[in-house]
């Protein structure tokens, strides 16, 4: 259930893997909802795996960076978040992934692991396991790329999405090829301000840099 998180500890030949790699040789009866985790056999040796369910954090206040470069057949997009724990410590971070997001890297100075879970709608999560329970500020980082339709003229952008906070502050900064003259067709929930006051921090997070 979204509202448990699955945590993988003391395995023994045994490897994780994302679930679009899971192919099961046989399965007796195909279960209603989809397999929380995915694992393979490592090496002849015997294979044991403690598997615990815990409650996942539901307060934390964070600040959302992301940045979009559109090219030809792709866009590119980066997020950079930094989390605070407004309650309990955190242990890990969800991220809901567009279907169409070809993850490229997942980074951050506390995060120990990360796959790729669905839920039982089969939307697509990204789970980063963190280096013990986290009362600071959490770090991470994200890269991917989602195709670009180029029979058409408009360009939604669809971005991973942070779960699990209560509080939250956004920025995204895009950049269009030099081929494109860009348009802001509908901005959506998005307020626009003048690029020159784009952030250092923001600007790295430009594709093309």
């Amino acid at each position: 259930q979204d509202e448990l998180v699955a945590r993988a500890s003391n395995q023994t030949g045994l490897s994780q893997i994302n679930l679009d790699q899971f192919a099961p040789l046989a399965m007796p009866q195909l279960p209603a909802v989809p397999a929380a985790q995915a694992f393979r056999f490592v090496g002849d040796a015997g294979r044991s795996l403690e598997l615990s369910l815990e409650p996942r954090e539901l307060e934390s206040v964070a600040n959302l960076r992301y940045g979009v470069r559109i090219a030809y057949r792709k866009l590119q997009v980066s997020l950079h978040a930094r989390l605070t724990p407004a309650a309990s410590p955190r242990r890990s971070v969800l991220v809901a992934l567009p279907d169409d997001f070809l993850l490229t890297s997942v980074a951050g100075p506390a995060v120990s692991d990360w796959f790729e879970t669905r839920t039982a709608d089969g939307e697509r999560r990204l789970q980063l396991d963190l280096i013990g329970p986290q009362s600071g500020e959490v770090e991470i980082m994200l890269d991917g790329n989602l195709p670009r339709d180029v029979t058409q003229s408009q360009t939604d952008i669809l971005l991973p999405t942070v779960l699990d906070l209560n509080e939250f502050s956004s920025e995204l900064a895009v950049w269009v090829d030099s081929a494109f003259e860009p348009e802001l067709a509908d901005p959506g929930d998005w307020e626009t301000f003048d690029r020159q006051a784009i952030t250092p921090e923001l600007r790295s997070l430009d594709a093309a840099e």
